[in-house]
């Protein structure tokens, strides 16, 4: 009975998820497309809470599982590879080889999914403080690029906001799983 509940769960969080992106794939498209700055950062949200009931859910079914166990050895690693660096500052940065600081520096799945990666995590906080700086951001540069310089038409490429996800990840995550630092920011 337990093992049919399971399943069921994590048909249910799949579908959210993919219901999620979705309607976040739509909001980009109607961003990209020139459309209504306000409505398209309501329905991005609506699709961070779709996509953060479907992570809720997932992690709730496999909390006990052994799902996890497989990058526990990977985040060993780059957890002792921070504190090899001197701690969440990295002072000692630049005594790493190539190889490692890669490693630390940069987390290509959080570049890629965001927000999407940080939930997954457990760094929901962060996912709704970094969101909504990010939000304002685009807003303020709207708002100058219309009032300022007379563009309307302004578009904003995501490949910064993605660096900045990837780049904050690890040093986030190593703060709430080894010094048990559970911020908004």
């Amino acid at each position: 009975m337990r093992a049919v509940a399971r399943t069921i769960g994590k048909i249910i969080s799949i579908l959210l998820l993919a219901i999620g992106i979705i309607i976040a794939l739509g909001a980009f498209l109607v961003f990209l497309g020139g459309g209504n700055v306000t409505k398209t950062l309501i329905v991005a949200f609506v699709a961070l809470f779709v996509i953060s009931i479907a992570v809720a859910l997932d992690k709730y079914l496999t909390r006990n599982g052994n799902s996890e166990e497989k990058s526990i050895d990977n985040w060993e690693e780059i957890f002792h590879l921070i504190e090899k660096a001197g701690g969440i500052k990295l002072p000692g940065f630049k005594g790493l080889t190539s190889q490692e600081r890669k490693k630390v520096r940069i987390n290509w799945l959080a570049f890629i999914f965001g927000p999407i990666y940080y939930l997954s995590k457990g760094m929901w906080k962060k996912t709704i403080t970094y969101g909504l700086l990010m939000s304002l951001f685009i807003l303020l540069i709207k708002y100058i690029a219309l009032h300022y310089f007379g563009k309307n038409d302004i578009r904003l490429s995501g490949v910064a906001f993605g660096a900045i996800w990837g780049v904050l990840a690890n040093i986030d995550y190593y703060k709430i799983k080894v010094l048990g630092e559970d911020k908004w920011i």
